[in-house]
């Protein structure tokens, strides 16, 4: 008798169930979930923490006279504050999208600061102190999760559909 081969599920019945699988995530709220409380929300607490990664450039004379102090962002603690609230953050899942749009109005400079900007009254350049960023190895990490998350539903919806066992 010759040598025979048998695949079971055929080829296409495999690239059906993949096909469809892709089509039932329809949100990566999940991953994106993660990622702002495992990676984004500890990288801003870590960024007021350290003055900034990499250091943000120090307050001017003027600045530091007029508040009191030579602490960089900080007054209440207000800014690092709401950042770090989940609440603030905007998540569409279905887009893969999360944002940090929701700080209040008395920490507006907030904003200002990711980039920089000209004081219009005083017309002095402000220079940019980028608190809301990834810090070293956090791409990696948000990496991690989104493809943790692939790897879960994959198991959990192939397995059932392919093997068939629940």
């Amino acid at each position: 008798m010759p040598f025979a081969v048998t695949w079971s599920p055929s080829p296409n019945q495999v690239a059906a169930e993949f096909d469809q699988w892709g089509r039932n995530i329809k949100s990566l709220k999940e991953p994106l979930d993660r990622i702002i409380r495992e990676v984004c929300i500890p990288a801003i607490k870590t960024q007021f923490s350290e003055e900034g990664v990499p250091e943000w450039q120090p307050l001017a004379e003027f600045t530091i006279n007029k508040k009191g102090s030579d602490r960089i962002l900080w007054e209440t603690g207000e800014l690092e504050k709401q950042a770090a609230l989940i609440k603030n953050w905007t998540v569409k899942g279905p887009e893969g999208k999360a944002t940090l749009d929701k700080l209040s109005n008395s920490v507006f400079y907030g904003y200002l600061h990711q980039t920089g900007f000209v004081n219009w009254v005083t017309g002095r350049q402000t220079a940019a102190r980028v608190w809301g960023a990834f810090l070293p190895g956090d791409a990696e990490r948000a990496s991690e999760i989104v493809w943790d998350f692939f790897q879960d539903r994959a198991t959990k919806d192939l397995r059932m559909a392919i093997v068939g066992v629940g």
